[in-house]
């Protein structure tokens, strides 16, 4: 599990491997290490799902690491590429080292794809979390934004359970704020 001390250590090693290597790259991560890395505490996360690009020589970068650090060969995958919104997007910044670019999705978007995937036990949390981040408080609210990212697609049933849930129990208060990331 990587925490977001092991995220921000294993980024900055990558970065310093591309850029050693003078390989400019751009890693676009989405998901729970976005979140834990940005938003608010989650506790940990198995890996990073992100776009990145040039793909061979940051998979190969991202294999160093691993086995330097004793991380799964996949802890930095692409994996979710298919699942990224077509209509619009939303990426903030993280961190520049000369030509390596490291991203995080914003809220909207990950909260649109948090939606999207609508897992039931494991995205309830992050959904209720983002909503109150984004004053999202009903249904018509999360539809709207998810029909932003994803227009033509219905929001599915079981997200709409969650979201109904959320609703019901009453938004949370927002998250506390992280500390900013020391590069």
């Amino acid at each position: 599990m990587l925490d977001r001390d092991a995220l921000v250590a294993g980024l900055r090693e990558l970065g310093g491997l591309l850029r050693a290597r003078e390989v400019p790259a751009t890693i676009r991560i989405v998901g729970g290490a976005a979140l834990g890395l940005e938003y608010f505490d989650r506790g940990s996360t198995i890996d990073v799902d992100a776009a990145f690009r040039p793909s061979s020589e940051v998979e190969h970068a991202a294999s160093i690491i691993a086995e330097r650090r004793s991380w799964p060969v996949d802890w930095l995958n692409a994996r979710v590429v298919a699942f990224l919104p077509v209509a619009r997007d939303e990426w903030r910044e993280l961190h520049r080292d000369g030509d390596v670019l490291i991203e995080i999705a914003g809220p909207s978007m990950l909260l649109a794809m948090k939606l999207h995937a609508g897992r039931r036990g494991r995205d309830d949390q992050d959904i209720a979390a983002l909503m109150s981040i984004l004053g999202i408080s009903n249904l018509a609210e999360a539809e709207q934004l998810y029909e932003s990212f994803y227009p033509g697609e219905a929001l599915r049933d079981r997200s709409i359970r969650i979201v109904e849930a959320i609703d019901a129990a009453g938004l949370p208060e927002p998250p506390a704020p992280l500390p900013p990331i020391t590069w």
